[in-house]
């Protein structure tokens, strides 16, 4: 079903990458960081279009470096859970900063994570409830006025019953508009109407506070983490600039090999 894909993605009604994966970024080498974003944007290239939000919402932590790696992709904005303090970003959106002096525009996803809004019942009277508890919960810390709220998470499927019950919730809320859309929508409008003067943060996030960031992952299964390294060294070390400098002396490249 490539093609039905393709026609979606180009479309614009899926958006993918992106990443090819989620990276764990304090397991892997920067380079890996790289080729991961690299090859998500080829993947994506191919199916019509790449989405360009810096969405990572669940590594354990995240590197100092992000910024930076995101900018050189054209990227200028992040949305992130784990590894900062509530009491850092002092809002849903603050300005993240690299060491070069690289920003983001960062959102902080609430202490749920990325799932504010997922299960939700059919019933619109139970569904306003936990709706309601969640739009408190965003406009307790608010900076613009777009508020994220999360239908997808791990392992569900999509609900189709979510178009029907969007138009029923905006018969009980007299002062929000509650829309399905996609992260570009939210990020385009929250830049909109952002606050003046956002907090602005820097260096690695690693603080298990307010979000678990299960650091028991560094020493599980130690030898698939050894033989990834050693992986990484002898390509980005030794293989790939031995390559390309066999290459500049005229032989060919071996792309296919390597």
């Amino acid at each position: 079903r490539r093609g039905i894909l393709k026609k979606y993605i180009t479309e614009g009604r899926i958006h993918v990458g992106p990443w090819y994966i989620l990276p764990d970024e304090f397991l892997v080498s920067a380079e890996s960081i790289v080729r991961n974003l690299l090859l998500g944007h080829k993947i994506a290239s191919e199916f019509g279009r790449v989405m360009k939000i810096g969405y990572i919402p669940d590594p354990f932590g995240h590197i100092s470096q992000m910024p930076q790696v995101l900018r050189g992709f054209g990227i200028n904005n992040i949305i992130f859970w784990r590894g900062i303090e509530y009491d850092q970003t002092q809002g849903n959106e603050f300005i993240w900063q690299g060491p070069d002096g690289t920003d983001l525009f960062a959102v902080h996803l609430p202490k749920v994570g990325y799932c504010n809004a997922t299960s939700l019942p059919e019933d619109v009277d139970q569904a306003y409830k936990l709706i309601k508890e969640a739009i408190d919960d965003l406009l307790s810390r608010e900076t613009s006025k777009s508020l994220l709220l999360l239908n997808g998470v791990d392992h569900l499927q999509a609900q189709p019953h979510i178009p029907r019950l969007a138009k029923e919730l905006n018969k009980r809320f007299s002062d929000i508009k509650i829309k399905q859309g996609n992260l570009k929508e939210y990020i385009d409008y929250a830049k909109e109407t952002v606050k003046p003067n956002l907090n602005k943060v820097t260096g690695e996030f690693r603080s298990g506070k307010d979000a678990p960031i299960l650091q028991s992952v560094y020493s599980s299964r130690m030898y698939i983490k050894q033989a990834n390294e050693r992986c990484e060294t002898l390509l980005e070390d030794w293989t790939e600039p031995t390559a390309s400098l066999a290459w500049l002396l005229g032989n060919n490249y071996p792309q296919n090999l390597i």
